[in-house]
């Protein structure tokens, strides 16, 4: 690597707050991510053309609207739709051993949110993990219970990204116990955590084409809400979240494209739903690194509630 790449590329780490990152602690979520893939390639190469789902409950509603022929007696129902996932497991990984990093090279003052708060990340990185499996296995069998996986971790990935929005917004509460302000990650995460039990225990029958685009929009809403209110937000940060939001807004084209069978060929390799799941993972990840090149002054904002406080005393 030249002197110039080599810059360029600490210049990166240093904007993402990864400059203090042992880079070889990322090669193990990159054998997970090698030995998984191997794993269920072989797996499902061994019972390439067995029905081994005949006995299951078949999924509802939107199982059966996708463009890409179903295979129901093989293994893979939807290879396109099933193998383009491994998109939210490579996001996940990189997710978990970020925030498990942080927690390693830990910046107790720290101006980032996420630097400073690594279980955001990790909670992030869990749910791209959860999605990775509930729509690999959903769409490689097409039942009922895997659909709900499916349903769970599409809202598990965007509460934990929500709940990261609202901490942006109230980072901070007041203890009466201890007469001072004082993080209110922990119950913002716990708030979000009791949200997804709630979706597994049965919100997540609700029709998923209506409530989960309504709560992407209350994602993007508070984004754009905090965006605004922010005086100072970099032009890399800027940047990001466009990008970030136009390839979102690229991936519910080929969402719809495919639904509708406007661009379909059955058959095929390329699937729009796949295309789907491959940007939504992107996505999620230059969201994710937008949100690391924040800078808050978490100790001005401990100072004025402060002092707000006690003039209102």
């Amino acid at each position: 690597m030249s002197f110039f790449n080599k810059l360029k590329w600490k210049y990166l780490r240093y904007i993402v707050y990864l400059d203090r990152h042992n880079l070889k602690g990322y090669v193990l979520p990159l054998l997970i991510f090698v030995s998984t893939t191997i794993g269920l390639v072989v797996a499902f190469e061994m019972y390439q053309y067995i029905n081994v789902w005949g006995g299951w409950k078949i999924a509802e509603n939107n199982a059966l609207t996708f463009c890409e022929h179903n295979r129901f007696t093989e293994a893979v129902v939807q290879p396109s739709n099933t193998w383009s996932n491994l998109g939210f497991l490579i996001v996940g990984l990189l997710c978990l051993f970020i925030g498990i990093n942080d927690f390693k090279s830990r910046e107790p003052n720290t101006n980032n949110l996420l630097v400073r708060y690594p279980t955001f990340s990790i909670l992030l990185g869990i749910s791209c993990i959860y999605l990775f499996f509930g729509s690999f296995m959903y769409h490689a069998s097409l039942t009922y219970f895997f659909q709900k996986l499916d349903i769970t971790g599409m809202y598990a990935v965007v509460i934990s990204l929500i709940a990261y929005n609202v901490f942006r917004f109230f980072p901070i509460r007041y203890a009466k116990l201890r007469a001072k302000y004082r993080s209110s990650h922990h119950i913002i995460i716990t708030i979000g955590v009791l949200l997804n039990v709630v979706f597994f225990a049965g919100l997540w029958k609700v029709n998923v084409n209506i409530l989960f685009p309504i709560v992407v929009l209350l994602l993007i809403g508070m984004n754009v809400i905090y965006n605004v209110k922010q005086k100072h937000i970099s032009k890399i940060y800027k940047h990001l979240f466009k990008l970030s939001t136009l390839v979102l807004l690229l991936s519910t084209m080929f969402w719809i494209f495919d639904r509708e069978n406007v661009l379909c060929s059955p058959t095929s390799i390329w699937q729009g739903h796949a295309l789907w799941h491959i940007l939504n993972a992107l996505s999620i990840f230059l969201l994710y690194l937008c949100y690391r090149t924040e800078n808050v002054n978490v100790q001005l904002i401990y100072k004025d509630r402060q002092e707000i406080y006690k003039y209102f005393k």
